[in-house]
């Protein structure tokens, strides 16, 4: 049996449908979580060898055992947490028609250079 599991948090710029950045004037506003990051992740994988045929506890003889002695179970289990969610509006407030607006995603007082 075989366990992992990871932490982490995929961070990048966010983009408008044609890959351009969403934000011109201030470049680091577009420094969000990427769309598929998964804070947790947990993936289990095992194998289980059936107590049936020669040498095992049940069936030790007969054709049923040489049928389906010596078979396998295996399977991965995967969990994750869920994918991050974005806020946006019409850009009609900011007098910009068909442009869109979204809340401050880093919430920062000043603009760092990254």
């Amino acid at each position: 049996m075989t366990k992992s599991l990871t932490w982490g948090k995929g961070m990048n710029d966010m983009t408008s449908d044609d890959g351009n950045l969403l934000w011109y004037i201030d470049p680091q506003r577009n420094w969000v979580r990427a769309d598929f990051d998964r804070t947790l992740s947990f993936v289990q994988s095992y194998v289980y060898q059936l107590p049936i045929g020669p040498g095992q506890k049940w069936l030790r003889s007969g054709l049923a055992s040489k049928t389906i002695g010596g078979w396998q179970i295996s399977g991965v289990l995967t969990m994750m947490t869920g994918l991050p969610f974005y806020i946006g509006g019409n850009g009609g407030a900011l007098n910009a028609p068909g442009e869109t607006q979204a809340a401050n995603p880093l919430a920062r007082l000043t603009s760092p250079t990254r």
